[in-house]
């Protein structure tokens, strides 16, 4: 046993992505060992990364997702290289890695707001949906760690202008959801 998972860890390291794919399920499958999953949950993000075709990427994330559920914490380290799934891909794949670290963010990696906010102010120039899932991401995010509200407040409010742009609705829906957990902001009236 302990030969066959020597060898399935050989093989994450082939140039081949369906022998890494290979690989991967049956080290997770022979082994719960930690650093077995988190090192076949770090092949599935360059994977994802690398790939150029959407439908495997999105294959390649329901499996990372998989791992993601079953075994936790373990791979709350890859929560920035996940991020970096959002550059490449289709919407859907970006939906799918975003789900992903919406999931897996946590007290300890919080600073994915923050990163998330720099992403958003680099978007002026990309699709809308892009930066609609930005903004919704980072809503759902201020709600689940408050502490993290003010610092994202004015760099949504930026959007508010856009009236071409469908996520200012998103941006209006944070802005009234947001007053009692930043300090000093004042709640909206929608007549």
């Amino acid at each position: 046993m302990i030969r066959c998972i020597a060898c399935m860890f050989e093989l994450l390291n082939s140039s081949s992505h369906a022998v890494k794919y290979e690989a991967v399920t049956t080290l997770t499958t022979l082994t719960q060992n930690p650093a077995a999953v988190k090192a076949a949950s770090s092949c599935f993000v360059n994977l994802v990364i690398k790939e150029s075709d959407n439908n495997v990427k999105l294959i390649v994330l329901d499996r990372l997702d998989t791992l993601r559920s079953k075994y936790g914490h373990i791979l709350d380290g890859l929560i920035v290289d996940i991020l970096q799934v959002l550059s490449s891909g289709g919407m859907e794949v970006r939906r799918k890695a975003m789900s992903i670290v919406l999931s897996m963010t946590s007290g300890r990696n919080v600073e994915v707001v923050l990163f998330l906010k720099k992403q958003l102010q680099r978007t002026q120039e990309k699709a809308p949906e892009h930066r609609q899932l930005l903004i919704q991401s980072i809503h759902v995010l201020a709600i689940k760690f408050s502490e993290m509200a003010a610092s994202v407040v004015h760099a949504l409010m930026e959007f508010l202008g856009d009236s071409n742009n469908p996520s200012v609705l998103d941006v209006v829906a944070f802005a009234c959801a947001t007053p009692g957990s930043v300090p000093g902001y004042f709640p909206c009236h929608l007549h």
